[in-house]
């Protein structure tokens, strides 16, 4: 019979392991450190970018404007290329019915083009264009408020987009969001391109969380302006917030065409792909941006952590040096220490660990996972007193991380005390009734006190709180095998390999137990191979393998197996099955020997009294 502690070995819980936090994924944002890296774009103050006008288009002074006696300034962002051309220009303040004659305008001006260390660059900032009242014939509402101004200009010019963005830039100004709305679709309406009303009426549904309109908005206005920058960049966040990570990856790209040398954007673009698990995509836009802006810590700060998800432990820890030895005022100093911690773990390199967590703790800030990581550091060091501390002091400072109980309750098994562990998988599983790891470790902490029943209900619940879960559905299939409840437990492996066809686990254990019933034999060594397959050197499986083997009577085979799995997992079950391999045999002398060591590992009671009866001589009995 297989054991509680091969289950949860298979599953993956028992988080008293380097894996048992992973370095959360650094935040979106990207600050920078650019220090004297060559710059592909620079900002320029309004003076400066006065001064490199070449070609100025005036503005046309809108009808409406000029009939509401409407002038003053508006304030322009443009970002221009290395040609000295605008590639994208949208109008930051201003009246409403001046606001896109400006942008319109400036899109047309022309630049001298400009130089950093002699390399042609671009250009960001913001100038003003100027409307004057001079030579246009006024209004007659002037002494009436803004709001009935603007109402008097749709009534008068009903058709008019400018009137229509007036009328809506005053009722967001009035709190009168429902009628900005309508406002800002009626100048849609009349001008499908307006850019200025569609970012207004994105930033309205933003307000009120309408996450659908915001994109279903983001569509329509880029199928009329395919080529903003605004818009793309905008419907890429905002595709970003809704974790529609894919669609944002599109956007972002489509952005990079018009503007290859956007750093902030090639550092949105690699979080996204780092969400998505799409890692060498990652890395590859993490060292563009680096091309751009070589000194920019949030960008190693992402090339640590793709490197950590891609196993490459000891690159994940230079990028991090790197970011400690520009001794910047890095805004996530701290994940940075504690990030690289998980990777020192990961190269068992404890004593190393121990001091990058303590440096993480240091720094302060709400660092989830850094009090897990420290403990599981001092475990890796044989200091369980110190981890036991480190997980208790976590508790103070987080106490609702569910990690942190689920090592403490790790600690407890490992210590062969499961009554003491269960409290703390119970608190793991309040505080995260949707991660499965607590509900898999309190399961076997009821296994471990012979409460099979309370195992299987706490299975249940935790498949019933995250019904696609795979690992504890392979877990209640093993647990109601060993009840000997076969046509339940067949129907969990069944789901779980139609959810996950090539489920090592599910393979595995499905396999071992139609074995165990001398069922489908053929069957059964398809799916143990695959898992052996999947995980060559995995003791358990390879263990399966050699006693399908033997109820196959292909011996040689089932010996080489067995002998294999000894090297990684020695078991009492690996121990007796490689016994009646050499019985089998004729090899009486060898088989006993195996007996022995199986029977010296203090095996469960039927186990130990039918290893005692092949000892004695009697006929072995088949499992």
């Amino acid at each position: 019979m297989r054991s509680i502690a091969a289950l949860t070995r298979a599953l993956g819980f028992l988080l008293v392991t380097p894996l048992c936090v992973l370095p959360a994924v650094p935040q979106q944002d990207n600050p920078s450190n650019e220090g004297d890296a060559p710059k592909t774009i620079v900002r320029k103050s309004p003076a400066e970018l006065e001064a490199s006008v070449i070609t100025r288009v005036e503005p046309i002074y809108p009808a409406l404007a000029a009939w509401e006696g409407v002038s003053g300034v508006v304030t322009v962002h443009v970002l221009i290329n290395q040609d000295g051309d605008v590639i994208d220009a949208n109008a930051l303040s201003g009246h409403a019915l001046l606001r896109n004659a400006a942008a319109t305008a400036v899109r047309d001006w022309k630049f001298k083009p400009a130089e950093s260390k002699g390399k042609p660059v671009k250009v960001d900032g913001t100038l003003t264009v100027r409307f004057s009242m001079e030579n246009q014939q006024p209004g007659t509402n002037n002494n009436e408020d803004d709001l009935e101004k603007a109402k008097a200009a749709v009534q008068t010019f009903p058709s008019s987009s400018e009137a229509n963005f007036w009328l809506a830039t005053e009722y967001v100004d009035d709190e009168q969001n429902r009628e900005a709305v309508k406002a800002f679709n009626k100048a849609i309406e009349f001008k499908p391109d307006y850019e200025e009303a569609y970012v207004g009426l994105i930033e309205l549904y933003k307000q009120s969380k309408a996450t659908e309109d915001v994109l279903r908005t983001y569509q329509h206005a880029l199928e009329v302006l395919p080529k903003s920058l605004t818009l793309l960049n905008g419907q890429a966040r905002a595709f970003t917030d809704a974790k529609r990570y894919g669609d944002a990856v599109d956007a972002m790209k489509r952005a990079l065409e018009i503007n290859p040398d956007d750093s902030n954007n090639l550092h949105l673009l690699a979080w996204n792909y780092m969400q998505l698990r799409r890692y060498e995509d990652a890395l590859s836009t993490i060292n563009d941006e680096l091309k751009i802006n070589p000194n920019n810590p949030g960008a190693f700060h992402n090339l640590g952590w793709t490197y950590y998800m891609m196993k490459r432990y000891d690159d994940a820890i230079s990028s991090y040096q790197k970011i400690i030895e520009m001794k910047t005022s890095y805004y996530q100093l701290n994940r940075v220490y504690r990030d690289m911690g998980l990777a020192l773990i990961q190269l068992k390199r404890p004593t190393e660990a121990i001091d990058a967590f303590k440096q993480a703790i240091e720094l302060k800030g709400d660092l989830p996972d850094v009090y897990c990581g420290l403990g599981v550091a001092y475990l890796n060091a044989q200091r369980t007193d110190e981890a036991v501390e480190a997980l208790k002091k976590g508790v103070q400072e987080r106490p609702k991380d569910s990690c942190l109980y689920n090592n403490l309750g790790a600690i407890s098994l490992k210590a062969k005390k499961p009554e003491e562990a269960e409290p703390y998988f119970r608190k793991a599983i309040e505080m995260a009734p949707d991660r499965i790891e607590g509900y898999g470790n309190l399961a076997t902490a009821l296994m471990q006190q012979k409460k099979e029943a309370d195992a299987e209900t706490v299975l249940r619940q935790g498949i019933k709180s995250v019904p696609d879960t795979v690992p504890l559905r392979v877990y209640l299939g093993s647990v109601l095998s060993r009840t000997k409840r076969w046509t339940e437990a067949e129907a969990q492996f069944k789901e779980v390999l139609r959810l996950d066809p090539n489920n090592a686990a599910a393979l595995n254990d499905y396999g071992y137990y139609l074995v165990e019933r001398n069922e489908r034999l053929n069957e059964a060594l398809d799916m143990i191979q695959r898992s052996v397959h999947a995980r060559p050197d995995y003791g358990p499986s390879l263990d399966s393998l050699g006693w399908a083997y033997f109820k196959l009577g292909r011996l040689d085979e089932a010996e080489r197996y067995l002998t294999k799995a000894l090297g990684s997992y020695k078991s009492s079950a690996v121990y007796e099955h490689l016994g009646d391999v050499y019985e089998k045999q004729g090899h009486r002398e060898l088989s006993i020997g195996m007996w022995q060591k199986a029977l010296a590992m203090n095996p469960p009671a039927e186990d130990t009294n039918r290893l005692k009866a092949k000892l004695s001589g009697e006929p072995p009995k088949q499992k």
